[in-house]
């Protein structure tokens, strides 16, 4: 049986004027981002088998992000 496997990357830097995550007395939104932002996926299959790890320059991913994902790939 052969083994597939994609990989891609997208930035998603966020645009000036979101909220930012990780700094407890920071109040104003980001103004800009000094390096880019990216998410990277690779994905595997095997036959009926596949398997996809997602990686993001994030702090944290809400459940939200999740559900959205999970119902692009069809999970």
């Amino acid at each position: 049986m052969a083994l597939f496997a994609g990989v891609a990357r997208r930035e998603i830097t966020p645009p000036p004027g979101m909220a930012l995550i990780g700094y407890g007395n920071r109040f104003l939104p980001n103004i800009g981002a000094k390096d880019p932002l990216y998410a990277t996926a690779l994905v595997l299959q095997d036959g009926d088998t596949k398997f996809a790890l997602i990686a993001v320059d994030l702090l944290a991913v809400s459940d939200q992000t999740v559900a959205c994902v999970e119902a692009a790939i069809g999970y």
